[in-house]
């Protein structure tokens, strides 16, 4: 089925930088979905399983890397003398 929209341009470049990585707009549209009807789900709503499903593809998604060492987080590096 072919729908026409409006979308504006910041969608249409997220639109076709889908596209250049090989993801179909239906495959975008269709995560973008899922994602919002998980998040309406409440943490008591879920089944255990379904919840770490659901923490797990949240975490998966984090392009931030954490390079925080034990060290950095001793007391005395944290706080100025």
């Amino acid at each position: 089925m072919q729908t026409t929209i409006d979308v504006e341009p910041r969608t249409i470049s997220l639109i076709n930088k889908a596209k250049e990585l090989g993801i179909s707009v239906d495959d975008v549209i269709q995560k973008a979905l899922d994602e919002t009807a998980l998040e309406r789900l409440t943490q008591d709503q879920l089944s255990p399983q379904a919840w770490v499903e659901s923490f797990r593809n949240w975490t998966s998604q984090s392009k931030a890397s954490t390079n925080v060492t034990e060290e950095s987080l001793r007391r005395e590096n944290i706080y100025e003398d």
